[in-house]
């Protein structure tokens, strides 16, 4: 891992693979000037709280402890920190003929744009980390692995965008880090419903107990943790089990459950019916296809 106690921005080398990822802590006098860099900057505030300038923005963009900021290359700009403030960071910079291999959606933005959500935050945390020790290690097919785990964060960041851009409502300035990463987790749940994932794996993910983690969650949605996810999982399965060519096995699965009879059992417990007779139901409520025409 590259470590510094800086005073100004260090010198970025890249390695083969096109990467280079380092951890950055900024001594009391560190300045960096306005630059442009002709490689992607994806930056996570680790520590400590500043600002991002830039003649894209308006105005300077406040960051704090666990922001992402993404800076697409030939941005010029400049982070600085807040006076009172120990500032840490890691930063990952890649190169454009990596880029290339990719959709532009993924890393190029008008302007740098920050990313708040303590769930993101997570998962951007653990693919930091696996950076690290491939390029650390540099065992056979590092480069590629880096390439990877860089596409990966840089999809999980654009999904992130889509959110922000449909203005999604973030998390009440009132609430506790713990809670915000908890409401960005639940909001979050309406896509990754699906993902094969245990109660204590979520809460550690989230870095916080099992205990800490439920009473949260029970706080902000009334209901525990699989009460609420079987009930979007069930809700998510209704607009499949409708449309033509999918049978009940493939729904569940594309729901997020194990095997048919699980399904079948949180159906039952959500619906009071089974999915194929609340099917036949809804079949009998819905017009024919010639009905409006012959109505007419």
């Amino acid at each position: 891992m590259y470590t510094t106690q800086a005073t100004r921005p260090i010198e970025v080398r890249f390695p083969p693979s096109g990467i280079f990822i380092f951890e950055s802590h900024h001594g009391a006098r560190f300045y960096m000037a306005p630059t442009r860099k002709d490689f992607l900057k994806v930056v996570y505030v680790l520590k400590g709280s500043g600002q991002v300038e830039s003649p894209l923005l308006e105005r300077s963009l406040p960051v704090r402890q666990g922001d992402l900021v993404l800076v697409s290359p030939q941005q010029r700009h400049a982070f600085h920190d807040d006076p009172r403030s120990e500032a840490a960071y890691i930063v990952l910079c890649v190169r454009i003929e990596v880029l290339k291999r990719c959709g532009e959606d993924l890393w190029r933005v008008p302007r740098p744009i920050r990313l708040r959500n303590g769930a993101l935050a997570q998962e951007a945390d653990e693919l930091f980390r696996r950076l690290f020790f491939e390029q650390y290690l540099r065992r056979p097919a590092y480069a590629e692995m880096m390439q990877g785990l860089t596409v990966q964060l840089l999809a999980v960041m654009a999904r992130a965008r889509e959110r922000l851009n449909a203005r999604q409502p973030e998390a009440p300035a009132a609430q506790t880090p713990m809670e915000a990463r908890v409401h960005d987790y639940i909001r979050d749940l309406e896509e990754r419903y699906a993902a094969d994932e245990k109660l204590d794996n979520v809460a550690a993910r989230l870095g916080m107990s099992r205990r800490s983690f439920t009473a949260f969650f029970r706080r902000l949605t009334g209901q525990s943790w699989h009460r609420y996810l079987r009930e979007v999982r069930i809700r998510k399965a209704k607009p499949l089990l409708l449309s033509d060519g999918h049978t009940a096995l493939w729904v569940a699965l594309e729901s997020g459950f194990q095997d048919l009879s699980t399904f079948y059992r949180a159906f039952r417990a959500v619906e009071g019916v089974t999915p194929t007779q609340w099917v036949n139901a809804q079949k009998k409520t819905r017009p024919s296809p010639g009905a409006s025409a012959r109505g007419r």
